[in-house]
């Protein structure tokens, strides 16, 4: 099966991981998610998240409003797929 995609913007789930198996670029929005515990299949990926002081916390709730996905600017996320298309 071919890849058609021509890149792929997510969180950190289930689309990032067909991404990698198809070697489709892919923008990973992190959130709570430690990149420590996903940082398999890097080559076509960039991790965009910021730190925070509670995070990462790998919670699904959040008692913060979830600032670390809140406090991610579109633009690093643009600035992310631009350079996966450049590459």
């Amino acid at each position: 099966m071919a890849a058609v995609a021509a890149l792929v913007v997510t969180t950190d789930s289930a689309p990032r991981h067909f991404a990698a198996a198809f070697e489709v670029p892919c923008a990973v929005v992190m959130g709570p998610t430690s990149p420590r515990y996903t940082n398999a299949n890097l080559r076509h990926q960039r991790l965009v998240r910021i730190d925070v002081d509670c995070g990462p916390c790998q919670r699904r709730t959040c008692a913060l409003d979830h600032v670390c996905l809140r406090g991610i600017e579109t633009r690093a996320v643009l600035e992310a797929c631009e350079d996966l298309l450049r590459a």
